[in-house]
């Protein structure tokens, strides 16, 4: 599809570096540097300046006066962009917006999104109670679905030379009297599971069921059916699909 192991393997190795001390990381001919405004990578998709609090209040995705947290980490955090054609950016401050399914980052004091040049990035969460950091991967680039298109992000959960199982984040609205003869809306996340098979360039939804799970691995029915009986529980764990995925990947 787009040399996705090799590009991965790029990222993963600059954010070694990152972790010892991103802002030593040399500038080398394929870097961005520091997002310079007038880049044309570096204006939100309306060409206009992302504003976390109130730009496209008209937008269907708006969450302005609703509780919940908009951005997949809470915090600012350290990561790497990869664009077309393999330039990298890595920065201290890049944030995902889930509900919006965009990435931003900052520029002196001024908050940013990128156009659709970007293909792939990784960011690094230290919400943990552990001193270990989790690298979490989004990419784009395959094929259009329902409402998401080729620039859509998917969450990468796990990969290898046949499949990769992705996540897609969704927004969940509910509203729930507080009080006081009040209610109060709130949206929260929901995951829907996608497998993308490498060799024939199919992507396809499905749930943590076992006869879904079944449906999404045709050409190894009778495989997933033996890990389908093995398991405790009505539905997969991720853990379990994880397995399976991997175990699928080695074939």
């Amino acid at each position: 599809m787009k040399k996705a192991n090799s590009y991965l393997g790029k990222v993963i190795f600059i954010l070694s570096l990152i972790q010892i001390s991103i802002n030593t990381y040399s500038q080398e001919n394929q870097h961005l540097g520091a997002p310079i405004p007038q880049q044309p990578m570096f204006m939100s998709r309306t060409d206009e300046i992302v504003d976390n609090f109130s730009a496209e209040r008209n937008n269907p995705n708006d969450v302005s006066g609703m509780r919940g947290n908009r951005f997949f980490i809470a915090e600012w955090v350290q990561g790497v962009v990869v664009f077309k054609g393999g330039k990298l950016f890595n920065s201290n401050n890049l944030q995902f917006d889930w509900t919006k399914n965009e990435l931003h980052t900052k520029y002196k004091g001024q908050v940013y999104g990128f156009n659709d040049s970007i293909i792939e990035f990784v960011l690094l969460d230290t919400s943990s109670s552990s001193d270990k950091s989790t690298e979490v991967v989004f990419r784009n680039g395959y094929p259009s679905i329902g409402t998401h298109s080729r620039t859509s992000f998917y969450q990468v959960i796990a990969g290898g030379a046949n499949f990769e199982l992705l996540k897609y984040w969704s927004r969940h609205d509910h509203e729930f009297y507080e009080g006081a003869g009040s209610y109060v809306k709130e949206f929260t996340k929901v995951e829907d599971w996608y497998l993308y098979d490498m060799k024939n360039n199919k992507l396809t939804y499905f749930n943590l069921k076992p006869s879904s799970v079944e449906r999404a691995f045709p050409a190894y029915t009778s495989t997933v059916k033996q890990v389908s009986n093995s398991i405790d529980g009505k539905r997969f764990t991720e853990i379990e699909l994880v397995s399976l995925v991997n175990s699928l990947n080695k074939l």
